[in-house]
């Protein structure tokens, strides 16, 4: 598990790749969990005058991207996993993972949604297995 924030994403990218050097890489699986950074600000609305639900579709839009951005650097297929989803099936979506990436953000709303969907239970019983 890799917890990401701000200006240290380079390193943690580096250190990743000499972690798994000699693995093969293009079959070594990424989730990236953009969660805590898919936080908004109800109240806030003198940033946009686009719904809620608007400005986190484009989050999410910006969470995918990143993480095509990430496959590309790591040189490993990334999966987007925002734990927030409503159905959300943790288990089939971990499934087969090495690697989980946590981006920074609203670490509440990520510990809340960590529980909510099961994903801090199915990671300990990843570590474990």
């Amino acid at each position: 598990v890799i917890l990401g924030g701000s200006g240290r994403v380079q390193r943690q990218l580096d250190e990743l790749r000499g972690i798994f050097q000699g693995e093969d890489l293009p079959n070594t699986k990424v989730a990236y969990i953009p969660t805590a950074h898919m936080w908004l600000d109800e109240g806030d609305s003198s940033v946009s005058k686009r719904s809620i639900g608007e400005r986190r579709r484009r989050r999410m839009s910006e969470a995918r991207k990143e993480g095509r951005i990430l496959s590309e650097k790591l040189g490993m297929p990334v999966k987007t996993v925002d734990l927030a989803q409503q159905d959300l099936n943790v288990s089939e979506a971990l499934e087969g993972t090495k690697i989980i990436y946590v981006a920074g953000g609203n670490t509440f709303f990520l510990r809340h949604h960590m529980r909510r969907s099961g994903f801090d239970m199915e990671c300990k019983r990843m570590v474990v297995d």
